[in-house]
C-alpha cells in the first residue's frame, strides 16, 4: 500500500458526490462541533449542578442561563474543545455568556 503509511483506504469511505468525504465521527479530533456543559452554583464552595434555563443563540454566540441565586452565583464551563468567555451580562434573573 504505497502512500498510505499502512492505513487501509477503501472506496466505501467516500461519498458518491461532492464533497466526497464523509463527516468525521462524533468525538473525532476532526469533528467541527464542540459540546458545552454549563454548571452553576450559588456559592464557590457549594457543589456545582447542571444550570437551568440554558439556551444557545448561534447568531450572537451567546449562552443564556438562569442565575443560580439572586444575590450571587458562579458558573463553570465543561467542554470537549477550546472555549473562552468573551462577555458576561447579568439581567434580573438571567446571565448571558458570550463565548468564542
Amino acid at each position: 500500500m504505497p502512500f498510505t503509511d499502512g492505513a487501509y483506504v477503501d472506496a466505501h469511505f467516500f461519498e458518491e458526490r461532492f464533497p466526497y468525504l464523509r463527516p468525521p465521527l462524533k468525538g473525532s479530533p476532526n469533528d467541527p462541533t464542540i459540546n458545552i456543559l454549563l454548571k452553576a452554583s450559588p456559592a464557590a464552595a457549594a457543589p456545582f449542578q447542571n444550570a437551568t434555563g440554558v439556551a444557545w443563540d448561534e447568531g450572537t454566540q451567546t449562552l443564556t442561563a438562569d442565575k443560580p441565586s439572586a444575590a450571587a452565583g458562579f458558573f463553570k464551563l465543561e467542554a470537549d474543545g477550546k472555549v473562552s468567555v468573551q462577555t458576561i451580562k447579568l439581567e434580573t434573573d438571567k446571565a448571558k455568556l458570550g463565548l468564542k
